[in-house]
């Protein structure tokens, strides 16, 4: 049950506060108060000991048996693989749409009228708007009405990775689509408000990564960068702008050396972040600059091993005209590579550099390309640093916590880091636990268009062979073979 609160993002006393809304709405009698929530996930409560409403009212919210919400962990992880995860997934194509519009469910709801759980049966697709409602809706999300009958159409439970990645593909297409509708041809010579174009297009096919994997984004980004490097060759502008859109480039060939990376195309992104890094130099950019060497560095922890030297000639770089967020971004991956080394006073010491720089004040505007570095990005780095110098204490709290704010459509990422607290937990030697994140981690990876998640799995399942005694392991494992 725990694991279905955290699926939804939800604390217990917002789950709680929920739960009251949705009987209220539905005619439900049943009610059940934080302190009975806390004792059932702990454990301490069975459904013998529930009234029988109550029971209802959960299964009905939650959309699952309460043999399965209440079950100890291990019987709880059988039984969702023969049920096949009928209860929800976390979010849908309307959902994906919703937050990018920077709407709440709740805030969403108050534009429109309508209860906030209301917009979550849209979003699992148990109930449709109202005909007469789906204008406003449209409009709100800045999609036609058509567009949205596509969201609403895919907004189910995704049964599998194939569709998971669909209704991704919809929803990040819709919104590309719907923000790109009207294109204005680049001028022959270029000025502010090419430059401008440009830069907002590449933002936009930036946020693609949030929800799609690199075999799906890296033909889209190479596309764009080859589109916008010839325009930049052959275009008249003042010097100025030459230098900015040169910027663009270095920009877009970061985009499509991450892309090429989460593809597992080494040899690519490799190309594609040297280039970023000429691009960056020639435009006199030295925060891009930093960056790109940001990403070799990265790169190389997942390839060759830890480049110490190249992690700080990356700060290095970029520390003289790094604004906070850019700064915090090259201190983290900095921390990242001492922890692969080894090394946890480096470690810890460019973590709390990473935090006060975020926090650190700056009238000077941030670049798009750091728009996701927030606390949440740099406890997460956190969390993956410890679990990765076997400090399981540490990591598990913090990844966590991390933890609870990501839901199913950022699967990539959910499912890397849940393999960092798989680690953790083996340290710990909270095996079945571990079991249990690694079986959800590999429900999340599937279909995901990254080499990353099941590179990442299949090591954590190599440290799980040790324990077969557990019927949980031994599930996990069977999983895997499958």
């Amino acid at each position: 049950m725990e694991l279905r609160i955290r699926q939804r993002r939800l604390s217990f006393e917002e789950f709680a506060e929920q739960l009251e809304v949705f009987a209220r709405e539905n005619g439900e009698v049943g009610t059940l108060g934080l302190r009975h929530i806390q004792r059932l996930c702990a454990g301490k409560l069975t459904p013998h000991q529930l009234r029988p409403a109550t029971i209802r009212l959960l299964e009905k919210y939650l959309e699952c048996s309460a043999e399965e919400l209440l079950s100890p962990p291990e019987v709880s992880v059988s039984s969702v693989e023969r049920t096949k995860e009928k209860s929800p997934r976390g979010s849908s194509a309307l959902a994906v749409v919703r937050k990018r519009r920077g709407y709440s469910q709740e805030s969403f709801a108050q534009e429109i009228g309508v209860e906030f759980s209301t917009v979550g049966r849209w979003e699992r697709g148990t109930h449709q708007p109202h005909p007469w409602m789906r204008a406003k809706i449209a409009k709100l999300l800045n999609v036609t009405v058509d567009q949205l009958a596509d969201l609403l159409e895919t907004s189910s439970q995704m049964e599998d990775g194939v569709n998971r990645r669909e209704f991704m593909g919809i929803a990040a297409g819709t919104t590309l689509s719907a923000s790109t509708t009207f294109r204005p041809p680049l001028s022959s010579r270029a000025g502010e408000t090419d430059l401008r174009y440009l830069l907002e297009r590449t933002a936009r096919l930036r946020r693609l990564d949030n929800y799609l994997g690199g075999r799906d984004t890296y033909s889209l980004y190479a596309s764009e960068l080859a589109s916008t490097a010839e325009y930049v060759r052959n275009v008249s502008c003042l010097p100025k702008i030459r230098t900015a859109l040169t910027g663009v480039v270095s920009e877009q060939a970061q985009l499509v050396g991450w892309a090429a990376f989460d593809a597992g195309m080494h040899a690519e992104a490799k190309k594609h972040y040297s280039d970023s890094l000429k691009a960056a130099k020639e435009a006199e950019d030295a925060t891009l600059t930093g960056n790109a060497l940001a990403f070799l560095a990265y790169q190389e922890v997942s390839t060759t091993g830890p480049n110490i030297r190249l992690a700080e000639a990356s700060f290095a770089a970029a520390e003289k005209d790094a604004t906070p967020r850019v700064r915090a971004l090259l201190l983290e991956r900095k921390a990242w590579t001492y922890a692969v080394a080894g090394d946890r006073q480096a470690t810890e010491k460019a973590l709390t550099e990473a935090k006060l720089a975020l926090h650190s004040e700056s009238s000077r505007p941030e670049p798009d390309w750091v728009f996701w570095v927030d606390d949440n990005e740099i406890e997460i780095m956190a969390g993956r640093c410890w679990a990765e110098l076997h400090r399981p204490l540490r990591a598990v709290s913090v990844l966590d916590t991390a933890l609870a704010r990501f839901d199913d459509t950022q699967a990539r990422d959910k499912a890397l880091y849940m393999t960092s607290l798989a680690h953790a937990l083996i340290d710990g030697k909270e095996i079945e636990r571990a079991a249990l994140v690694t079986q959800e981690a590999m429900r999340l990876a599937q279909g995901v268009g990254s080499a990353r998640p099941s590179a990442r799995i299949r090591g954590v399942v190599h440290r799980l062979q040790d324990f077969k005694n557990s019927a949980a392991v031994t599930r996990v494992l069977e999983q895997a073979r499958n």
